[in-house]
């Protein structure tokens, strides 16, 4: 829905910490002998496993793993330096020149002689025999720095994960909102974003309201303090999906069955048709989403079961005829196109896999007998995304789960499971990234426990990594651009934002 294909520097990979218990085996080959070459930077808080310790190629070092037979070979306790009697038995001293030093601790000899932490790592301490930076689990090394990764907005979590201006708390970027709180009342249902404005529709549920359906936005520059540019539809409606290209923002009614579009050169939004409303929620039509590419505009429809198509507008002139792409199909309630097809899920009924993921060729005319179904026996998916190579969608029933298929119907693949009630879903493309190398993820909201949560599709990590939560919310609809998330909150109306 809306805006959906609308860096980050790569998870980091974590330095292993030396624990005073497992380096109880590892004094003879790192702690004793000027002239060991055994120099390097742990980065880690006490009590991590010291079977992979880290050291860096430039310090002249070299790795050593704890589970080799056997370690670097020690030197006695007379230094090529001279002085008998350092290092004894039970002495952790070692003459590095003239002195006798505790290289366990010594943060200018640091493990080995002249090796000096804040040479190495400004801000490091010799702990065990090894530099690292100081306090628990959260500091890190983050370009060549000792930061704080729970509290940093620079490296919120991880090195590079840039808050773009929000707090960092406990390792999480904060949200912030980005349009004002509307009365009591209003249920936002899509959202879309352009590099100007974010897009939204709202149904006034309250009787205290007038029983109208909204259709607004926001300047990002405003940040959530402006007012929003309404256009009131002039009748009882129910707004629901939301796209935009360079010239209009289209809308579906469900409610009237109409499908529309406004012109974004407009200060107000006034409203032109391609399918006229029918007052009154006469229509047996109940279009759902929209989707939109350079020539076409495409939506479902969730009341008689067809998905559609109709040549956009040129300049003030009228959309083109519609086509119906597909019919008889089940409660289809999200839309996504590409260069060549057009994709769609059926929600299907309360039973158990009657929901699919489908695909048809952009202008088809061999109606249903050119449907591809690419993923069967879903239960209940709720949102669709695409990239180059994968449909990805929600699934909100049976302990709820994220799922990708491939764009011609191969490698089924359940990348997340049992998320209670996932909803929105967004993917990152060529046009959500900055760097065409940066590390892919995939986006949701999770309708049940409130919160907003990404995957990677190309990095090592296969862990849900959690973005925001906010009790009681409801997040719903999302969107992505280069830099941040956003979603729309049912419960309360609101729209909000977190860095990727």
């Amino acid at each position: 829905m809306g805006f959906r294909h609308a860096s980050r520097g790569r998870w980091p990979a974590r330095l292993a910490l030396v624990t005073a218990a497992s380096l109880a085996g590892l004094v003879i080959g790192i702690g004793v002998g000027c002239s060991s070459t055994n120099k390097g930077v742990d980065t880690l808080g006490a009590g991590d496993d010291a079977s992979n310790v880290f050291i860096p190629p430039e310090t002249g070092g070299e790795t050593f793993d704890a589970t080799m037979m056997h370690a670097p070979e020690a030197s006695t306790g007379a230094d090529a330096e001279g002085g008998a009697g350092c290092g004894e038995a039970g002495d952790a001293g070692r003459i590095c020149g003239t002195r006798c030093v505790d290289t366990q601790n010594d943060p200018a000899n640091c493990g080995d002689c002249s090796v000096v932490c804040a040479n190495m790592i400004p801000g490091t301490v010799c702990v065990l025999g090894h530099c690292q930076c100081p306090g628990d689990g959260g500091v890190q090394v983050c370009s060549n720095t000792c930061v704080d990764t729970s509290s940093d907005p620079s490296n919120c979590g991880f090195c590079g994960h840039n808050c773009q201006g929000n707090a960092c708390m406990a390792g999480l970027c904060q949200p912030n909102q980005i349009a004002p709180t509307p009365p009591a009342g209003q249920v936002v249902n899509d959202i879309a974003i352009d590099g100007t404005n974010v897009y939204w529709t709202w149904t006034a549920t309250s009787s205290a309201l007038p029983a109208l359906s909204n259709l607004a936005a926001m300047p990002f520059s405003a940040g959530g303090k402006g007012t929003p540019v309404t256009g009131m539809m002039p009748y009882y409606g129910d707004l629901r999906g939301i796209t935009t290209d360079i010239q209009n923002v289209y809308f579906v009614d469900e409610y009237n069955g109409s499908v529309g579009y406004a012109q974004l050169t407009s200060t107000t939004f006034s409203p032109r048709y391609v399918v006229p409303a029918i007052d009154g929620g006469m229509s047996a039509s109940q279009p759902w989403d929209i989707a939109v590419d350079g020539q076409n505009m495409y939506w479902v429809d969730n009341g008689d079961g067809t998905v559609n198509q109709a040549a956009l507008p040129q300049g003030s002139g009228a959309a083109g005829p519609i086509k119906v792409l597909a019919t008889q199909q089940a409660h289809p309630i999200a839309i996504a196109v590409d260069a060549q097809y057009v994709y769609w899920i059926n929600h299907g009924t309360t039973q158990t896999g009657t929901g699919s993921v489908n695909r048809i060729a952009i202008g088809a005319t061999c109606g249903n007998g050119c449907v591809l179904t690419l993923a069967a026996s879903q239960n209940q998916p709720e949102d669709i995304a695409i990239d180059s190579t994968s449909v990805y969608w929600t699934s909100g029933s049976n302990s709820g789960s994220v799922s990708k298929v491939s764009t011609t119907g191969t490698q089924l693949t359940v990348l997340v499971q049992n998320l209670g009630a996932p909803s929105g879903i967004a993917v990152d493309t060529a046009m959500t990234l900055s760097d065409p190398n940066a590390e892919r993820f995939v986006y949701w909201t999770n309708f049940n426990d409130n919160t907003v949560s990404k995957l990677s599709l190309t990095g090592t990590s296969k862990t849900p990594y959690p973005l925001a939560s906010q009790p009681a919310m409801t997040p719903s609809a999302i969107a992505i651009d280069t830099k941040n998330v956003y979603w729309v909150n049912r419960a309360n109306g609101t729209l909000w934002k977190v860095a990727k």
